[in-house]
């Protein structure tokens, strides 16, 4: 992955070099194509569209998750909605073959954890087999509230469209207000930076541990022989962040805790390889809490980044 969420040609050549040695070569994809947790990522169209290809080509299913379509901020320069609204293109929409489920939920309130998905019949009749055996449905109250919601007496569907309208007005703003600050707290230290998320609720955040005085550095040269794989310490420094940032009343979430565990064996090459470097932060909570963890953050990373060599 990249600032613009999964990349096509990794993808790719993940699947085109698969050595059945490590198991059966994937056959579903699962994707959060809008402000993916943790990285705020977006799947651009042009992404979509070469994604949706190489699920042909190489008989992919994909599940599509995207609780944070519609708060999605940032017009793209392709596509609206029937609704006039600036919202990204989904799988589904660009599916032919029958191969994406669509699911949605947590969409409504917090706490609200009714969703759906939107498949073929064909996936749909084996879902509904294993709901029965499983879950069998979903939690009552919640369905009531659903259907009173969005039924005669209720917002109907364009109350319904008001609702995310306002979500995202709302979050667009406090999207504003913490890069503002972060700006201000952090970003002013050099040690860190943030990129704008184009839709979600998550700022991914890079540490510059390059900078620290007891990083350090070797290459690994891969077993399949086509290039070198770094080995730092960033695990180690970042974990010690993340204590120090304990220790002052902030709780960050390392990516790292994120992240596979790298297999040298494999040497699979990516851009974020040395993902433990970024530590996501969320824009949902009270303008007041975020503005003193961000504080706390530019303090401890001052402090943290003047240490002494040991």
């Amino acid at each position: 992955m990249d600032d613009g969420g999964l990349i096509p040609e990794e993808l790719e050549r993940i699947l085109a070099n698969w050595n059945e040695e490590r198991g059966r070569r994937p056959h579903v994809l699962y994707t959060v194509p809008c402000g993916q947790n943790p990285t705020g990522s977006t799947l651009s169209l042009e992404r979509r569209k070469q994604i949706y290809e190489i699920a042909q080509r190489f008989d992919l299913i994909i599940i599509e998750d995207d609780p944070y379509y519609f708060l999605q901020y940032d017009s793209p320069t392709s596509q609206t909605t029937s609704l006039d609204s600036p919202f990204m293109p989904s799988f589904l929409s660009l599916d032919v073959d029958g191969r994406v489920m669509r699911v949605d939920s947590k969409i409504m309130a917090p706490g609200m954890r009714l969703g759906w998905i939107t498949s073929n019949p064909g996936f749909h009749e084996h879902l509904v087999s294993y709901t029965d055996s499983s879950t069998q449905h979903p939690h009552g109250f919640g369905q009531i509230l659903i259907t009173e919601l969005l039924g005669a007496h209720g917002w109907q569907i364009a109350g319904f469209d008001r609702w995310v309208r306002s979500l995202r007005t709302e979050y667009h703003r406090r999207r504003g207000f913490f890069l503002d600050l972060f700006a201000r707290e952090v970003a002013s230290t050099a040690l860190a930076s943030a990129s704008s998320p184009e839709a979600g609720m998550f700022v991914w955040i890079r540490v510059n541990v390059e900078q620290h005085p007891r990083f350090r550095s070797h290459l690994l040269r891969g077993r399949t022989g086509d290039g070198s794989v770094a080995r730092t310490n960033m695990a180690q420094l970042m974990d010690e962040l993340f204590e120090k940032c304990l220790d002052n009343g902030l709780v960050i979430m390392p990516a790292s805790i994120f992240a596979l565990a790298a297999d040298p064996k494999y040497d699979d090459r990516g851009p974020h390889r040395g993902s433990v470097q970024f530590p996501p932060r969320d824009f949902c909570w009270h303008g007041r809490i975020y503005g003193a963890g961000l504080a706390i953050l530019g303090t401890v990373l001052r402090e943290f980044f003047a240490e002494e060599q040991k």
